[in-house]
């Protein structure tokens, strides 16, 4: 049972919360006001989806609210009691663009049971309540104007609905795979029996034992053919293992040889060395060591004690050339200020000219006279706007008045009262004409003193700006002198400067000359030095050679060219004995592989005639077994069909009276015959005089309603024993005045002897008679995209 539903941006409701309890349920209101929203929300709330997403023709973004603001995210809360008579709370938040992105499942108590994923809630609600989505949807919750759609459906689909229903459709399914299954088989066994007596007719087959004779002789061969291979192998390598011998000699001959050559270029080299560094001293070759050293102390003495008094003079000349730069920034920022204050006193001697050419204290006399000439005016202006309304409100009194005057009360005859009115209209226009002339003089007066006023300010400002010249003139004189002293150093400082560069340039000169001479002696030196590591080595070298060389002869005399000549030979011999058997032993190897093939396939076609044989003999079997499964699945599909159909029946029976009051139709009954084509469920009543006829077509709409309602109830009652619980959404289609009446005695006083709980949506008022629990009306402006507005109404209401 639902107790309580809340709705949060739901598609047209804001923010609705509803209370529901057992018995009849009623949520009227006019098409449009989101009554059928509010089942859509138990749908999405309990299972998570509603039929038209599933449908696809709405997403779920559909479901959020978005007149006349789009909203973002919707929340629905579902509040119920389960058939174990724990109460229970299901929450779904839905995000535009993300779908449910949260879900959670707790106890009435707030005891968490499941979140935040919204199939896990679905799947704990759905083992709760003991029914899924679909059976919600075909039997607990009626669409509009659908209560009675197991008429409506052509008998094909009724059935089709019905089985499905009562999940009794898996029979068929089962027994329909059967059959496939079955005529699948059996093409496979003719198609295996057909390969078996083409393998039994095969002559290779036959002669499998032969080629395998012939596959072992060949293989004895190859062992032959590898034992004298390998006889040939231990003589090869001893005759290899000599010559190597041999041959490590003739290499170290070979090496010895080339270390002499290149022992000989070396010092070929070392005596060129030697005559270029000999070249390069020229006289003095003969000179000492100990003297190019001496002399080369003296020089860079000499080199130290010159580039300290370089060093000085370079500090002098970077110090003169830094006050340089400052006294030249400082001179130029003098310069700069003086033509500033120049530029600034030329200005304020033309503002001066400019002040005296205005008279300040005629100016402020003038100003006095025209603001007194304003005011007169003015007062002149609002006495003549005082008498026109006067005159106007005269003018309108005396064409008001009839026979006597409103000023004096004589007595006024229509020429007296034109005349009035004449003279008054006269009166009226010279002081509207006198009022323009006055206007346009004051306008005229405070234009002037407008341009005056300015003038005076401009006066003001001039003054002002004339009160710093002196101090400007002073600052002028101050920084005149200041820039010729900077002007004095600035030239005296430059004069030491190029002194000091030239006695620098002369010292750079002197210092050159010596670090020449230094480097030169430096050279010498080390010319020197090199001409005695080359001697040095040369000699090294020559006793190197004259070792290697008495190696070399000794290496030359264990060489025997005879002997070497005839082990290549044999060897030569060897290797194409090796060869021949190689080859051999190759093309065996392959008449090896392709005999092997022939043999491994023959055994695969005797193989698989051995596997056709038994799959042969299992298909026949699984043939046979489905074919009596086959006839199982259809003998159980017709016993529970029946088993279920009695227990509805029994059901419907038992609660006919309490919701068909009337004698005319003693009993009801859903009707179906095995074994056509074209059997169908069938809805009857039965007559006062015991004859079954079919409520499509022979009832009224009343009675129509009352047998729907009635399969419906039946049918959740017998699938769903322990969920009494009912939804039907606008169910007075087709019914007229009288239908609807009787509708609601039904629903109210009939319906919850046998369901516990039924929650009713309808835009007919009639209908709100029908309530024995809850009635919600429903109202919107739809104009204006308003919100769903939900009002309960109390019983004395």
């Amino acid at each position: 049972m639902i107790n309580e539903i809340r709705l949060k941006n739901w598609k047209s409701h804001k923010d609705t919360q509803l209370e529901l309890g057992e018995g009849t349920n009623v949520l009227v209101g006019m098409i449009g006001s989101g009554k059928s929203s509010v089942l859509e929300a138990i749908a999405y709330g309990l299972f998570g989806t509603v039929q038209a997403v599933r449908n696809r023709k709405i997403t779920l973004d559909d479901l959020i609210k978005k007149r006349p603001k789009k909203e973002d995210t919707a929340e629905v809360e579902i509040e119920f009691t389960a058939p174990n008579g724990e109460r229970y709370v299901v929450r779904r938040v839905l995000e535009r663009g993300k779908g449910t992105t949260f879900a959670e499942l707790r106890k009435a108590d707030g005891t968490l049971i499941e979140k935040p994923h919204s199939t896990n809630v679905t799947e704990y609600v759905t083992s709760l309540i003991q029914i899924d989505y679909d059976f919600f949807e075909r039997m607990i919750y009626a669409e509009q104007n659908q209560l009675d759609r197991f008429l409506t459906l052509e008998p094909r689909k009724r059935r089709k609905r019905i089985d499905e229903l009562l999940k009794i459709n898996k029979f068929e399914k089962a027994r329909k795979n059967t059959s496939t299954l079955i005529n699948r088989l059996r093409d496979r066994e003719e198609d295996r029996s057909s390969d078996l007596q083409e393998l039994r007719k095969d002559d290779e087959i036959q002669a499998l034992p032969s080629l395998k004779k012939e596959l072992k002789e060949t293989r004895e061969e190859r062992e032959e053919l590898v034992e004298k291979k390998e006889e040939v192998k231990p003589e090869l390598e001893r005759v290899e293992k000599r010559l190597d011998k041999f041959q490590k000699i003739e290499e170290e001959v070979d090496e010895l040889s080339k270390k002499i050559e290149s022992i000989r270029g070396r010092i070929e080299g070392l005596e060129k060395q030697i005559k270029r560094y000999k070249d390069k001293l020229g006289k003095d070759v003969d000179v000492g060591l100990r003297k190019l050293k001496k002399r080369k102390g003296e020089l860079e003495g000499a080199l130290e004690g010159e580039r300290e008094k370089v060093e000085n003079l370079e500090s002098q000349f970077n110090s003169a050339t830094a006050k340089l730069s400052e006294l030249k920034t400082e001179k130029k920022a003098l310069e700069e200020e003086v033509d500033e204050i120049r530029e600034k006193i030329e200005e304020k001697k033309k503002s001066k000219v400019k002040l005296e050419e205005i008279n300040l204290p005629e100016l402020s006399e003038e100003l006095e006279d025209l603001n007194e000439e304003r005011r007169q005016l003015g007062d002149q202006f609002s006495n003549l706007k005082v008498r026109i309304e006067n005159l106007n409100e005269s003018i309108e009194e005396l064409e008001e008045a009839e026979s006597t005057c409103p000023v004096c009360g004589r007595p006024l005859s229509e020429e007296m009262k034109k005349d009035l009115i004449r003279k008054r209209n006269q009166i009226l226009e010279r002081s509207r004409s006198k009022m323009s002339e006055v206007k346009e003089r004051i306008d005229e007066i405070e234009e002037k003193i407008s341009r005056k006023e300015d003038l005076k300010a401009q006066a003001q400002d001039l003054k002002r700006d004339l009160e710093d010249l002196p101090d400007l003139e002073s600052k002028l004189s101050d920084d005149l002198g200041e820039l010729k002293e900077k002007s004095e150093d600035f030239e005296r400082i430059k004069k030491k400067k190029k002194e000091t560069q030239e006695r620098l340039e002369e010292k750079r000169k002197e210092i050159e000359e010596i670090r020449n001479e230094f480097e030169d002696t430096k050279k010498k030196i080390d010319l020197q030095l090199d001409l005695k590591s080359a001697k040095e080595g040369r000699e090294e070298v020559r006793d190197k050679e004259e070792r290697i060389q008495k190696d070399l002869q000794e290496k030359k005399e264990k060489l025997d060219e005879e002997l070497i000549k005839d082990l290549k030979e044999k060897r030569q011999n060897l290797i194409k004995r090796q060869e021949h058997y190689k080859t051999r032993l190759s093309e065996i190897e392959k008449l090896i592989k392709e005999k092997e093939k022939v043999v491994e396939s023959v055994e695969k076609k005797k193989k698989t005639l051995r596997r056709r044989e038994t799959e042969v003999e299992v298909l026949k079997e699984s043939i046979n077994s489905l074919g009596k499964l086959r006839k199982a699945l259809s003998r159980s599909q017709t016993a529970l069909r029946r088993q279920v159909i009695e227990a509805v029946n029994g059901m419907m029976n038992e609660i006919w009276n309490d919701i068909y009051p009337y004698d005319d139709f003693r009993g009801i009954r859903l009707s179906i015959e095995e074994g056509r084509k074209s059997s169908d469920y069938e809805l009857q009543l039965m007559d006062s005089s015991g004859t079954w006829d079919p409520v499509e077509g022979m009832t009224s709409g009343g009675e129509r309603t009352c047998a729907s309602l009635n399969l419906r109830i039946a049918f959740a009652v017998v699938l769903a024993p322990n969920l009494s619980w009912l939804i039907l959404d606008e169910p007075t289609h087709n019914l007229d005045s009288e239908g609807i009446d009787s509708l609601s005695e039904i629903l109210r006083e009939r319906i919850p002897r046998v369901v516990k709980q039924l929650l009713l949506i309808t835009h007919e008022k009639r209908l709100e008679s029908a309530v024995s629990g809850y009635l919600y009306r429903f109202n919107r402006d739809k104009s204006r995209d308003g919100p769903t507005e939900v009002q309960r109404v109390y019983e004395e209401e």
